[in-house]
């Protein structure tokens, strides 16, 4: 597993957000960097080049300042599924999220609209972790993908129709709470989480 605290970001491979058109198709976990380096936005993609043709979250980085788009290259396994390169990058991803707690990836962006399963939602990921906890499931074990499916971390399978149905409806409900509603309801689900062994 990948370290956070040893890999500067600084150190990486980069291209001036000006010129997005010079971005390798690399599989990589990527940073949008301002000039301090601290990113405001991690993402993980299977070609980076693409990923940033039409990106959602352009706009806003653009108006952070970023300045330079760096990646750390993930190699492409072509003898395990997408969904298993998918979710090595996403393991990846989710320890730089936790270590510098980007703008982009964990406060809630209220005129920034998700478009999931043909409903729009806003949302970010403390609103996941809390509908995971309500619904039973550990969010270090799960995740979401862009059209709204979820799937296990730990193995190549999706969630089953009706819960994951479920957590998508419980999803819109957390998504129109105030942030100080979602931060306690994320609390009084782990604490349910942990007297369940969750």
């Amino acid at each position: 597993m990948v370290n956070p605290e040893s890999i500067s970001l600084a150190s990486l491979p980069s291209v001036r957000f000006n010129k997005l058109k010079e971005l390798p198709s690399v599989s990589c976990v990527y940073f949008c960097l301002p000039i301090d380096n601290n990113p405001v936005y991690i993402g993980e993609t299977e070609n980076l080049l693409y990923r940033w043709t039409g990106h959602p979250k352009y706009l806003w980085c653009e108006d952070l300042r970023v300045r330079n788009i760096a990646w750390l290259e993930v190699p492409v396994d072509e003898l395990i599924s997408r969904h298993s390169r998918q979710r090595k990058r996403l393991k990846i991803e989710k320890a730089f999220v936790s270590f510098y707690r980007p703008i982009l990836n964990t406060q809630l962006i209220t005129s920034r609209k998700l478009l999931r399963n043909r409903k729009e939602a806003t949302y970010t990921s403390k609103h996941l972790d809390a509908v995971l906890f309500f619904n039973g499931y550990n969010p270090d074990d799960y995740y979401m993908t862009e059209e709204g499916q979820i799937f296990s971390l730990d193995g190549d399978t999706r969630m089953n129709e009706g819960e994951e149905a479920s957590c998508c409806l419980h999803l819109e409900v957390v998504s129109k709470m105030r942030p100080q509603q979602v931060s306690a309801f994320l609390k009084t689900c782990q604490e349910l989480s942990q007297q369940n062994n969750i």
